[in-house]
């Protein structure tokens, strides 16, 4: 059996799933968009690393679950900025037509 305190996390397996969290939490303005990008490819690097030499890390777990946490900040952060677009086409159309009265 392997001894688990003299491994040491897997690259960038903290700071994405921190990233991850925040995406979630800033989910509903731009930053969160920007975080869960970011925290994506950290995962993703870590994975890689993590995957190249498995019995000299630990963090799989972390590194899975910053993975996820910024896939759903994501589409938070994806979603909150189609709703912007929106609102701002919805009231940029409606503000033309009302001015429109009085020229």
């Amino acid at each position: 059996m392997t001894d688990y305190q003299n491994k040491e996390n897997a690259p960038h397996a903290v700071s994405s799933m921190v990233l991850g969290i925040l995406s979630i939490i800033t989910g509903c303005y731009i930053v969160g968009f920007v975080l869960g990008i970011i925290g994506l490819v950290l995962a993703n690097n870590g994975t890689k690393e993590y995957n190249s030499n498995p019995e000299k890390y630990n963090g799989e777990g972390m590194l899975k679950a910053g993975k996820i946490c910024s896939i759903v900040g994501l589409i938070l952060g994806a979603v909150s900025i189609l709703y912007w677009i929106v609102v701002v086409l919805v009231l940029g159309s409606t503000s033309a037509f009302a001015f429109s009265d009085y020229f």
